[in-house]
């Protein structure tokens, strides 16, 4: 009688995490002002995302990535936001407002970044500013042509994507 050799029992594997769940936990990273552990979840879910075919998700997880980046490279007060982040927390929270005051003042000092006119394209468009939003955005794509392929992934613009004022932008 052949006896069996006991091998040791396997255990399942970790469950992996959504990539939902996971941009959650950066958020929540971010908001507390974890910006390390928010750069290493985010890269994270952008590789997930970018597997999964889901470039919504992955380019919105590489914007808070370069955020972070810009953040973490800062020279001066070391708990100093960079405006981007800000506004862009701002835009999560449904706070457009406050978001184009922050980037009216930021785009004052810096008006050839095209990231803030884009940004604040995406706060005319939660406001329902279609004019003033594509006008942004228009602004933001001259500096920067790259940023129109984020425009036509951002829900924010769903609404007004296709009205009158964005139908002069370049299709890509």
């Amino acid at each position: 009688m052949a006896t069996k050799t006991k091998t040791p029992a396997t255990s399942a594997p970790e469950a992996v995490k959504p990539v939902e769940k996971l941009f959650s936990e950066g958020l929540e990273h971010l908001d507390a002002g974890r910006l390390v552990e928010a750069a290493a979840v985010f890269t994270e879910v952008q590789a997930e995302a970018m597997k999964q075919e889901r470039l919504n998700l992955g380019r919105t997880a590489r914007g808070y990535l370069t955020a972070i980046q810009a953040r973490l490279q800062e020279q001066g007060e070391p708990g100093r936001e960079t405006a981007e982040l800000s506004a862009q927390l701002l835009l999560n929270k449904k706070n457009p407002a406050a978001a184009l005051e922050l980037l009216d003042k930021t785009l004052a000092a810096h008006p050839e970044r095209a990231k803030l006119h884009y940004l604040k394209a995406v706060a005319h468009a939660q406001a329902g500013q279609g004019q003033e939003s594509a006008d942004a955005l228009a602004k933001a794509a001259e500096l920067d042509a790259d940023i129109l392929f984020q425009f036509r992934l951002e829900p924010d613009f769903d609404s007004l994507r296709h009205s009158g004022p964005f139908a002069t932008l370049p299709r890509v």
